[in-house]
């Protein structure tokens, strides 16, 4: 990619993400630019991953079930986070919804949750990083 070319890349890719002043290599820049060019092939997926572990509270050891809902294709390019709990002793309780929107924050996710079978149909994609 010449250096023009990526800057083109970073300036359309800064209309939908805040880029900042990320530094950003050839690879990341080309899968952010097809995620937000083709984000309508995200447009649906959602993933949601249930993770259990076990604490200690004064009445004594509990386990609890915290729910990760990660989903794309809301109202605007991003990652909408929701976060959920529920233990055994009956607390529940959920957490603010989180927008993931910045440029390095996006590729990070990617990286830990591209292998994920609901992102299958833009494995392409995907692949870039």
């Amino acid at each position: 990619m010449t250096p023009s070319e990526k800057t083109e890349k970073k300036r359309l890719i800064g209309e939908v993400l805040e880029v900042g002043s990320s530094r950003l290599k050839d690879n990341e820049v080309e899968f952010l630019y097809q995620f937000v060019t083709q984000y309508d092939r995200f447009i649906g997926i959602t993933e949601t991953i249930r993770r259990c572990h076990d604490s200690w509270s004064s009445d004594g050891k509990f386990t609890r079930w915290e729910y990760y809902t990660y989903s794309l294709g809301r109202n605007d390019v991003g990652i909408c986070v929701e976060e959920s709990y529920h233990d055994d002793e009956g607390k529940s309780g959920e957490y603010p919804k989180v927008i993931i929107y910045k440029a390095r924050d996006v590729i990070n996710w990617f990286r830990d949750y591209k292998r994920q079978k609901s992102f299958d149909s833009v494995r392409d994609i995907c692949n870039l990083i």
